[in-house]
């Protein structure tokens, strides 16, 4: 027999369809799927019985409450809570990933401090403490604590420490809060102000992500008043395409628009029975912004102006602005004449109310003993020594920022988990405890009513992770400084100090999941309300009444200056992006891996740019290129977005590589007085 190609060809075919048919093939791959799986270095999930617990995250100020569902104690899931002081049971990337971070490959085991050669070395507790306490000492210039997460218990704790002798600064991101920033238009301090979503029908959003991360993601699509949703912003933002009504603006025309609406609303007479003093002071800034003069300056014409002047009700609509989480706050003045609005519509008092703080609460400790400022406000050069405790705050901080406020020779200090974006600039690393590993107190949302949950402890902390009472207990036993209203041992017992004045006071409700609200006729001891706060329940302050005059300053709007700063840079790079875009702290391993690795979030590495620039400018795509701004650069990769307004480079962060905002120094880069870095001058060029 003569053996043909045809035979072969056919032995071939007839044999592998016949290993299909086999076991075979179906065996080697059950084989090899075991084998991966269970490599001696792989992680092996312990075994145990399966159980719930409740928490909360810490990742941002929201502070989702969290179900969690655990093998042997350890967590393996989360999910959001239902029917909570401000959200619906929604969660971000970042939260579904929290259970994670006590694996964070960046969590720091020891304390550090910088050497003469700029190297990190392990230090002795003690040895640490010593030197910041010579520090302080010998301070001539100020001495200050950032708080990236005001409202907690150490946040009064760091206030009784530093009464009389500094500062308390805030980030420019929490400083700027929209109710803040609110709260300042009034001659005479109101107090603490907070939405009332039952009393709100409208939401007019500038540039804040109000449909991501404005409290617990989902909070205004769920609400039974069906809340709509307006919103002025430069890019298609996930915001920008879920809202009822999305006004496309020219990038930094914020200002401009809200004072645009403001003109048309004085004209409607809103202002009829405000002080004659300040409804003049207010008709001669806005009389310029006609809505011509808007339409020429933001790309928004007289009958989308008018439109949205007359969709807000009086009392039941609500302005806000507020930061990215990459991007950070608007300018000053664009804050301040967003919030104008509100007062001319008159939603304070209605769904803006006072909220009632307890007394004795010690998270509002010395709250009038001590300055506090936005950082961005503090003078350059100004301060000696700082400690930094961001929290996980979940949102950016440029360094260049930071560093422009501190003296040549300042000591810096961190109290932080992982070795962060600012850690890596600080003489000192203090270690602290990750999420899931030690017992927090979380404050809730600085735009709504003042709340208490508590974030649970599922693991222990690292051997050397110290908790901040213990720190500031140490510090003070150097310095001699005392604490009353916070005095304790660790946080915990500062927890127990706090339940024990809420159950005092009898003001306000306790949320539970899956249980109708109890007041406090059914909670008179703290170690009820614990128990409750372990079993996922949540305080919620009580809104109280406006008692003080109507009479308002518009100082803070300012004066759009006609100085610009001399440059070639015709770009504007516009930086925007969620809590997991904005820091390494606030990123588990997996969602590091996912997110960077797996090219599934453009983001990563990417300059997005409008095609039609791409063309004007022949940037080739699989080019590598360089984005420029007077201050620095970073090597980028082009994507061409058609969402992406012409002459725009949108970027975002990624955690583990190089930092867009740390291109440029935003005081130096801004217009006279904004200290914002959400747009900052730039050009491409290649590599």
């Amino acid at each position: 027999m003569i053996v043909t190609r045809r035979h072969i060809l056919k032995l071939l075919g007839g044999g592998a369809v016949g290993t299909i048919f086999s076991p075979i093939p179906w065996k080697l791959l059950r084989d090899s799927s075991v084998w991966t799986q269970n490599w001696s270095w792989l992680p092996v999930p312990q075994r145990g019985p399966v159980g719930s617990a409740y928490s909360a995250c810490t990742l941002c100020p929201s502070g989702c409450g969290l179900k969690v569902r655990t093998i042997g104690g350890r967590p393996v899931l989360v999910n959001g809570i239902s029917n909570t002081a401000w959200g619906k049971g929604g969660l971000c990337p970042a939260g579904t990933a929290i259970h994670q971070m006590p694996w964070h490959p960046a969590q720091l085991r020891s304390v550090k401090m910088r050497q003469s050669d700029g190297r990190f070395m392990e230090a002795k507790l003690d040895v640490a403490l010593a030197a910041v306490a010579a520090a302080i000492k010998g301070a001539n210039g100020t001495v200050a604590i950032l708080d990236g997460r005001p409202g907690r218990l150490i946040s009064g704790a760091y206030r009784e420490f530093l009464a009389g002798k500094g500062m308390i600064v805030q980030p420019p991101s929490v400083a700027r809060s929209s109710m803040k920033v609110l709260r300042s238009l009034f001659k005479e301090d109101p107090g603490p102000l907070a939405i009332d979503v039952d009393q709100v029908k409208t939401v007019v959003s500038f540039s804040a992500s109000v449909l991501e991360n404005f409290g617990q993601p989902g909070l205004l699509q769920q609400s039974p008043n069906k809340i709509r949703t307006i919103q002025f912003e430069a890019i298609q933002s996930r915001t920008a395409l879920k809202a009822d009504q999305w006004v496309p603006i020219k990038p930094g025309t914020e200002r401009e628009i809200a004072l645009g609406l403001a003109n048309l609303l004085l004209k409607k007479g809103y202002a009829a029975d405000w002080d004659e003093e300040d409804r003049t002071a207010l008709e001669k800034i806005c009389a310029e912004w006609t809505p011509s003069k808007v339409f020429a300056t933001s790309g928004v014409d007289e009958a989308t102006l008018t439109s949205v002047a007359n969709t807000m009700e009086i009392g039941s609509t609500v302005v806000v602005a507020g930061p990215d989480a990459v991007g950070g706050p608007l300018a000053i003045e664009a804050e301040a004449s967003i919030q104008t609005l509100n007062l001319l519509l008159g939603s304070v008092g209605q769904a803006i109310k006072p909220v009632k703080i307890a007394a004795d609460d010690p998270a509002f400790a010395a709250i009038d003993a001590v300055e506090t400022k936005d950082l961005a406000d503090v003078p350059a050069k100004s301060i000696e020594v700082l400690i930094i405790d961001m929290a996980m705050a979940g949102y950016a901080l440029p360094w260049n920022l930071l560093a422009d406020k501190l003296a040549p020779k300042a000591l810096v200090v961190s109290l932080t988990p992982v070795l962060d974006d600012l850690a890596q600039h600080s003489q000192v690393v203090i270690p602290t405890a990750l999420p899931f590993t030690t017992v927090q107190d979380i404050p809730g949302h600085p735009d709504f009513l003042r709340s208490v949950r508590m974030a649970q402890a599922f693991g222990a902390p690292a051997d050397d992770a110290l908790d901040p009472v213990d720190f500031l207990n140490r510090l003070g036993k150097i310095l001699g400084i005392n604490r009353d209203v916070t005095a304790a041992d660790s946080l915990s017992e500062l927890i127990e100090k706090q339940a024990e004045v809420l159950v005092n006071a009898k003001e306000g409700v306790v949320l539970q999941p899956k249980k109708d609200p109890a007041d406090f006729d059914d909670i008179d001891e703290a170690d009820e309300l614990l128990k409750r706060f372990k079993r996922g329940a949540c305080f919620v302050a009580a809104f109280g009444q406006i008692d003080t005059a109507l009479k308002f300053s518009f100082d803070s709007l300012g004066k759009i200056s006609d100085e610009t700063k001399k440059h070639d840079f015709r770009m504007q790079l516009i930086l925007t992006g969620g809590v997991e875009r904005a820091s390494l702290a606030s990123r588990s391993p997996i969602l590091s891996k996912v997110d960077q690795e797996s090219g599934l979030n453009p983001f990563a590495d990417g300059a997005h740019v409008n095609p039609e620039t791409i063309a004007n400018l022949a940037l080739l795509p699989k080019k590598r290129w360089v984005v420029n701004t007077p201050e620095g650069s970073i090597r980028v990769q082009i994507r061409p977005d058609p969402t992406v307004p012409p002459g725009v480079i949108l970027m975002s962060g990624a955690p583990n590589g190089p930092k867009p905002w740390d291109v440029a120094n935003p005081v130096e880069l801004a217009s006279p007085g904004q200290k914002s870095w959400r747009i900052i001058p730039a050009v491409i060029k290649e590599a």
